[in-house]
């Protein structure tokens, strides 16, 4: 039992030998070898791929129905080192396609931050008060959450003046409030699109920004200015308000002798 047990491990020892791997690599679920080499002269055959004389159990039959029929050209360990290496193949195609993914995310969450395909638009408007007043009453409302509270967008967007936009919200303190909620939403949809293009883009300068905004006693750019004594001292502060910087000068001399 012995013999058969150390003979066993010989034929390990050679396989990893010929396929230049590790052990464990040349042994199936089992715990036994997935190859044997041949033993003996016009015995075995030879495999297309590693070149090496194995028994014909070694080599997968090209059709299942007939085991003992044609086998294949590889041997069984060439094939699995096929399929380990396709599976590696498969799971860089899956982790590149992950990538797609999340760029095409960041792209959409762009779009539906800004909505730039969706924002109310207006070209012309009434001259009439009444149809007017009607008319912004409909507007601007959905205006202010459009364009996030930026009065140049809605001026732009709505073709109305910035003053006539700042009246009508200063008369509605309802809308006040709306424009301020607005504006807060857009400073945290920016911050949001910011963390997102710092973990996403390769350029530090995003990141650098964001780091010096978030942290600035860590990140900030810090300047010290040295302060050096020049020997004047300042005037007491019931000095006569109207003494010169010339008299302090050549009082300061007088006093040196």
């Amino acid at each position: 039992m012995r013999g058969k047990k150390a003979r066993g491990e010989v034929e390990i020892t050679q396989l990893v030998e010929h396929f230049k791997c590790d052990e464990d690599k040349v042994l199936n679920s089992a715990g036994q070898p997935r190859v044997k080499f041949a033993r003996g002269q016009n015995v075995g055959k030879r495999c297309a791929t590693c070149h090496g004389v194995f028994t014909s159990k070694s080599f997968y039959p090209i059709h299942k129905d007939n085991p003992t029929g044609p086998t294949n050209a590889s041997c069984k360990q060439c094939n699995y080192f096929a399929v380990v290496a396709n599976r590696r193949g498969v799971a860089q195609k899956i982790r590149k396609e992950a990538k797609n993914i999340k760029e095409e995310t960041v792209e959409a969450i762009k779009r539906d931050i800004f909505k730039l395909d969706k924002r109310i638009t207006r070209k012309a408007w009434p001259s009439a008060p009444d149809k007017r007043r009607k008319a912004l009453d409909k507007v601007i409302p959905q205006a202010i959450d459009d364009y996030r509270g930026e009065f140049s967008a809605m001026s732009t967007g709505i073709n109305l003046p910035i003053t006539e936009i700042q009246q009508y919200i200063e008369a509605d303190p309802d809308l006040q409030q709306r424009l301020e909620n607005a504006q807060i939403k857009a400073i945290s949809e920016v911050e949001a699109h910011l963390l997102e293009l710092c973990l996403t883009s390769t350029s530090p300068t995003a990141a650098m920004f964001w780091l010096k905004n978030k942290a600035p006693e860590k990140w900030s750019d810090k300047s010290q200015v040295e302060v050096k004594n020049t020997g004047l001292s300042l005037p007491p502060v019931d000095a006569d308000a109207q003494a010169s910087v010339l008299q302090l000068f050549r009082k300061e001399g007088n006093d040196d002798g």
